[in-house]
Order: structure tokens, then sequence, then C-alpha cells
């Protein structure tokens, strides 16, 4: 499972990159017109993401996954919101619905790798261990990433691998 990067290959990658960006602008701008994306103010949207990182900070990751998933209800394009609900479920060891809203935030963020570690890590967590790889590897090869986070994703992935043989 070894790549290397080509110029095809970065050219291949930087388009995907764009496909993604544009379908996320259309994903957002759904999700902004949904009937309640207006029900509350900027002002208080920002009010309920403090109480939701309070929450989540303070460790009761049920509160704050109420507030997050509220907030991403109302105002589905918010990639916080979906990061914070990640973020509580992950902690709740609900790692499906983990996988759903990190995949959610790498769709409206175009793909950050860190996101994309935190689903392959959800993903090896519900035992589907081939996709986990592959998440692994895209983000240990994501320039984008920090290099810490790349050494964890190619450590994961040697680790599944290993597992898996």
């Amino acid at each position: 499972m070894q790549a290397t990067a080509t110029p095809d290959s970065a050219a291949s990658a930087a388009g995907a990159r764009a496909a993604s960006a544009s379908a996320a602008a259309v994903l957002a701008k759904s999700l902004d017109g949904l009937p309640g994306a207006k029900r509350f103010t900027a002002v208080q949207r920002e009010s309920m993401h403090r109480l939701a990182y309070t929450a989540l900070a303070s460790g009761d990751y049920a509160l704050a996954r109420r507030y997050y998933e509220g907030l991403a209800v109302y105002s589905g394009s918010d990639a916080r919101a979906w990061r914070g609900a990640a973020a509580s479920a992950h902690a709740q060891e609900d790692y499906r619905s983990a996988w759903l809203y990190w995949t959610l935030v790498t769709l409206l963020e175009n793909g950050p790798p860190d996101a994309s570690f935190y689903a392959a890590r959800c993903q090896a967590q519900l035992g589907d261990l081939t996709e986990a790889c592959e998440g692994f590897e895209l983000v240990s090869h994501d320039e984008r990433a920090d290099p810490a986070l790349r050494g964890q994703a190619a450590q994961m992935l040697s680790l599944l691998q290993q597992r898996a043989a």
C-alpha cells in the first residue's frame, strides 16, 4: 500500500480537491437553504458555540453533543458544529455517528487531513479495517497534513496492516 507521488498523481489530487470544493459549496448552499437555517442570529449561534465548547472542554460530552447537533441542524454548513458533534460523539465512543460527522467535515472543508484521520480512527474502531487503512494512507501522504499527523497516520496504517496479516 505504499504510494509514491508523481506529477500525474499530484495533478489528480489537485483536481479531486477542486471537485470536492465545488461539491462542498453546493452542499453548504443546500444546507443553508433549509427552513431552519435562519432560525438563530449569528450572535446567538456564536453564543451556542461557546456553550458547546465549554461543555466539551469540561468533559460533559453529552451536553456538548446536544449543543453541536442543534447548531448543525440550524446551520448545516457550519463545519465547526459538525467538528464539535464529531469530537463529542467520538469521546462518547459512538464511533458510527462520529464517523458520519467527521465525513461531513471533510465534505464541508475540502478534505482536511485531521478530519480524515479521525474518520479513519472511527472506521478502525468499527472494524472496517480496509477503509481505515485507505484513510490512514491518504493522510500519511497528504502534504497539507502536519508532519506529526502524517507520522501518526503512517503508524496506524502499519499497525492495522500487521493486524490484518
